[in-house]
């Protein structure tokens, strides 16, 4: 088990503890050390309590290992969906202790227990954000979060990526973990509050000692509340959304211009070429163009490797405008996902040109977590302000020395 799971008797429990020292990645190594604790509890006849770091569950597969491809991220994604057929067949009661963020194949496993408990910070996010990110939903996937979520938010989850917060997860008598009535004349006048599931997002499923077994008593859900802007009985996305606080808009733009002494083609040569992004940017240190591609024409496609501190992560480029001494644009996209757009404007002026420097930040509130995990990033735009600055700074004391 090495380092990252922590296996520990507790009278009838085994406690297993998840701690990478970041936010719980399923790599393999994790998974093999997830089976093998699970492995010695079944030998020990324990109850397992599986539990994550403080202040994350698990963010779920390595995103090097899924960026990588080929027959490790094949052997990942299948060892990840066994652990959960896994949990769910175990022959002893599991609980899943949910100490912060569940995201994605996270998600899954916390889905994938008896019993769940979870922390009640605000701010922590549980949420399946595949489709928010432009991937497939698996179909293992969709099928646990069948299984254990109340029908009306199964869409949701599934399909829109919809953020789930603590409050409205953990509460007996929340919409998503409530279930429709039955006609079962034995049904408790109130529903219990710790069977298997209520304490989690699944369906809480609880017997009233008929025959018929399991069968489900909370009430029937009352219908959402729609968020409304700020000081406004709009609904979402109304005209003041993107200043009120409560909602992000849909599409952030940034731009940053600055003058520089140089003929507008020979600005537009050096920013097009991406091989030498390396020399202004202050995130983005390498590029190399995709085979069959050696410059800048609309549909040609490059590799960019981003680097901030400790966190190193490769995005897909794809040229959209390409208009010698003018413009270029391309779009950026990691794991089929388009995440942002950036370009270039040139204007000339009387001691050689104005050039701006824009961005497009497209992500939906639902991928923001993931993503900061990713770059280290907390607040994008202010960094992207930064980076752009210093970016243009460095392009102009390269052509104008």
């Amino acid at each position: 088990m090495g380092d990252l799971v922590a296996y520990e008797r507790a009278g009838e429990l085994a406690v297993l503890t998840m701690d990478d020292g970041k936010v719980n990645a399923l790599s393999l190594d994790m998974l093999t050390a997830l089976n093998e604790a699970l492995g010695r509890a079944e030998v020990d006849g324990a109850i397992v309590v599986l539990a994550g770091r403080p202040g994350v569950f698990s963010a779920g597969f390595h995103l090097g290992t899924l960026q990588a491809g080929g027959p490790p991220a094949v052997e990942m994604l299948i060892t990840g969906f066994e652990l959960s057929y896994r949990l769910l067949s175990f022959p002893h009661p599991v609980v899943i202790a949910c100490t912060g963020h569940a995201l994605a194949m996270g998600l899954f496993v916390v889905l994938s227990g008896d019993y769940r408990v979870g922390p009640t910070d605000p701010d922590v996010k549980i949420v399946a954000n595949e489709v928010a990110i432009g991937l497939t939903m698996p179909h293992s996937a969709i099928e646990i979060c069948r299984q254990r979520l109340h029908p009306a938010h199964l869409p949701r989850a599934v399909n829109l990526a919809e953020e789930y917060t603590p409050e409205r997860v953990w509460k007996p008598d929340s919409s998503i973990g409530s279930s429709p009535p039955t006609k079962c004349s034995r049904r408790p006048s109130t529903p219990p509050t710790h069977s298997p599931g209520s304490t989690g997002t699944p369906t809480p499923e609880a017997s009233c000692g008929c025959e018929r077994g399991p069968c489900r008593h909370s009430a029937r859900p009352s219908k959402p509340t729609r968020p409304t802007c700020a000081g406004c009985s709009e609904p979402p996305r109304c005209a003041r959304a993107p200043t009120c606080g409560q909602l992000r808009p849909m599409t952030q733009t940034l731009e940053i211009s600055r003058d520089i002494a140089a003929p507008p083609e020979a600005v537009y040569a050096a920013i097009s070429d991406v091989t030498r992004m390396g020399e202004w940017s202050e995130e983005c240190y390498a590029c190399e163009w995709h085979e069959g591609f050696d410059g800048p024409v609309v549909g040609a496609t490059f590799d960019g490797h981003n680097r901030n501190g400790e966190h190193e992560w490769t995005s897909q480029g794809k040229v959209i405008e390409a208009d010698p001494g003018r413009t270029f644009a391309f779009e950026c996209s990691m794991m089929e996902f388009h995440y942002s757009t950036w370009g270039y404007r040139i204007e000339p002026t009387e001691s050689g040109c104005r050039v701006t420097e824009w961005s497009e930040d497209l992500r939906p509130e639902s991928a923001m977590e993931f993503s900061q995990q990713v770059s280290g990033v907390a607040d994008r735009t202010e960094r992207n302000r930064q980076t752009m600055s210093g970016t243009l700074e460095r392009l102009a004391a390269a052509l104008e020395g």
